[in-house]
């Protein structure tokens, strides 16, 4: 990376650390001593087209949350360098009065899906934006989803093309 190279030759002041230096510059002499955290009030989320079925149903919206290990994801493939919502607020901007948000329990996702009347699998497609982090959370949650019988074909676009797909609905899942 250009960031990392400009960095280490003393023509940057501050950066930030790329996922892929993560360990290296938290773990190593001279770096270690040098970096810096700070709380993000980033919300990154899996977004639902609610104006057509099945996603108008909440009882299949809130077994995809229950199918989802965020804090298994948040672990291992973040590194631990965030901590789950409980909602659409940045857990960073909230009072001291959480609510717990969803667990992981694939049973309970698998008797709401049930509820629906679906006929499994349920086929979707799961629109990401071009990024190999993005590609590699979005792996993660299809395999999770086909555990409980939702199987997503992953559709990746650029930026401007991601946006105009989300504004126009052409879309059934995105991650944001």
């Amino acid at each position: 990376l250009t960031v990392v190279v400009e960095f280490e030759l003393g023509n940057l002041d501050i950066m930030e650390v790329p996922r892929a230096e993560f360990e290296k510059y938290t773990t190593e002499l001279p770096w270690k001593d040098q970096v810096r955290s700070r709380v993000g009030l980033n919300c990154y989320y899996v977004g639902f087209n609610c104006q057509k079925p099945p996603f108008n149903d909440p009882r299949l919206r809130r077994a995809f949350n229950y199918a989802i290990d965020r804090k298994k994801i948040i672990d291992v493939l973040l590194e631990g360098r965030a901590v789950p919502a409980e909602g659409p607020v940045p857990p960073a901007l909230l009072s001291s009065n959480k609510t717990g948000g969803y667990s992981y329990d694939p049973e309970k996702a698998r008797e709401l899906i049930v509820q629906t009347g679906l006929k499994l699998p349920l086929k979707a497609t799961f629109l990401i934006k071009a990024d190999r982090e993005v590609l590699s959370i979005a792996e993660v949650i299809q395999d999770y989803l086909k555990r409980v019988g939702i199987e997503l074909t992953l559709v990746q676009r650029e930026w401007s093309s991601f946006k105009q797909r989300v504004n126009e609905g052409e879309f059934d899942l995105f991650y944001l």
